[in-house]
């Protein structure tokens, strides 16, 4: 539920992410945030009972802030940087969250709305992310909503104004370093409020523990793609820095964990999270078509989702198109085996049975029914990069257990018949670990 962006748009709507450092952990029943005395600059506003300012802002202005935040949700014109999400977890409701609060800014002479998710901390205080606060009049154009289950709901919840903001002086937008901000409220809600983790306290944060995230935040990354409708929430493990950045380095290729200020959770064969988990994956080419390539990846459960391509090295997000039926089996193939334009797949099961799905090019239904190609397919390795031989038409590269490479010429005959005889391309190949 959580969207890292930190670039800004105009209409339509910005979809920022609820707080990563608004995390309640639940081995130990406080708020998961970064500690108090990391702030490199002036203080952190203090948390407790201040006395507020005046509202000085009427309600029904603070709820057609609201009302004008949520018009038109689509796509961001722009893409940010980063975009890693949490996927799944389960609706809630306010009650089990009450400290939750929605953040919705408004800026009517820029035509510029945002979302963002926050922490009550204090009667007045709201504890959210820098990128929701830096550079934007919060003051000005925002308004908070409290004790609502439901996104950006101007007729339920309680409303209260910004009287001050602030945001870590030394937030840096592009390493997501210090990224950490505090809205004071111009009134005290009546809500109860998230107490925060002693300064000192490194256990909650002790990998092995869990941490739940709440939050309404995008569960996609289509083009299009809406916030959560209501509240959600998903526990996930508390891993190890080195286990964190090793894990984020081979996914976004830069170094921008910083171990003893940052932590993260989640388990990459949880299937909670985004990538990672699949049993087997192919990019047999265009399954939609769009012209463009696409994923298929096979879950734990034998699910299958199709990832539609971008066709700039990213993807849309994922659509179920098997559910539960393709466990243990491999799939692999890159473009069209039977001849008629269009890309398919093989899908091997656990008894060694290969089958042919032809492509429909419909991304809901993207094969037509299987046809049995072969049997006693028990390779240890299977390379499909199209054609091998020249003649226009895909074909497969295997290994077998001795370490032998066979070549497969494929003849585009939908049938049995889908390969020609195999060709012997030398031995010694069980010394590679991965072929493709």
């Amino acid at each position: 539920m959580i969207r890292a962006l930190r670039d800004r748009w105009r209409r339509p709507v910005t979809a920022l992410p609820t707080a990563a450092l608004a995390l309640a952990l639940t081995c130990a029943g406080a708020l998961a945030a970064q500690p108090a005395q990391a702030a490199d600059g002036p203080s952190l506003p203090a948390v407790g009972q201040a006395q507020p300012a005046k509202p000085t802002v009427s309600d029904k202005e603070l709820r057609n802030r609201v009302a004008e935040a949520v018009k038109d949700q689509a796509t961001p014109a722009t893409s940010p940087k980063k975009t890693p999400f949490i996927i799944g977890g389960s609706p809630t409701t306010i009650s089990s969250a009450p400290w939750m609060v929605q953040l919705s800014y408004y800026d009517s002479a820029a035509d510029t709305g945002y979302f963002c998710g926050g922490t009550l901390v204090a009667p007045n205080k709201v504890l959210t992310a820098a990128h929701c606060v830096a550079g934007l009049n919060w003051v000005k154009n925002g308004a908070v909503v409290a004790g609502a289950t439901g996104l950006l709901d101007d007729t339920t919840g309680t409303v209260a104004g910004v009287y001050r903001q602030w945001n870590h002086p030394h937030y840096n937008s592009d390493t997501v370093q210090n990224d950490i901000a505090v809205l004071t409220l111009d009134r005290p809600l009546e809500q109860q409020w998230q107490r925060l983790v002693a300064a000192g306290d490194s256990a909650s944060y002790k990998a092995g523990g869990s941490a739940t995230v709440y939050g309404w935040g995008l569960t996609s990354g289509a083009d299009g793609a809406d916030l959560s409708a209501t509240l959600r929430k998903v526990t996930l493990p508390v891993v190890a820095d080195s286990t964190c950045n090793s894990a984020m380095q081979s996914v976004l290729h830069e170094d921008d964990f910083v171990e003893g200020s940052m932590f993260c959770a989640g388990t990459p064969a949880t299937g909670t999270d985004e990538g990672g988990g699949y049993k087997s994956y192919a990019i047999p080419g265009d399954m939609t078509g769009d012209a463009r390539p696409d994923l298929v990846a096979v879950d734990a459960d034998g699910s299958v989702y199709l990832y539609p391509g971008k066709g700039n090295g990213e993807f849309y997000g994922r659509v179920k198109v098997v559910d539960k039926a393709w466990k243990n089996v491999k799939i692999f193939g890159h473009g069209d085996l039977s001849g008629d334009g269009r890309a398919d797949l093989l899908v091997r099961n656990s008894s060694g049975v290969l089958y042919l799905y032809r492509g429909t090019q419909v991304e809901h239904t993207p094969w037509s029914a299987r046809i049995q190609a072969r049997t006693g397919w028990n390779f240890t390795s299977y390379v499909s990069n199209g054609d091998v031989t020249g003649d226009g038409i895909a074909d497969v590269i295997t290994r077998d257990s001795a370490g032998k490479l066979w070549l497969y010429p494929g003849t585009n005959k939908a049938s049995s018949s889908l390969f020609g005889s195999p060709v012997s391309l030398g031995s010694g190949f069980n010394q590679y670990n991965l072929l493709f």
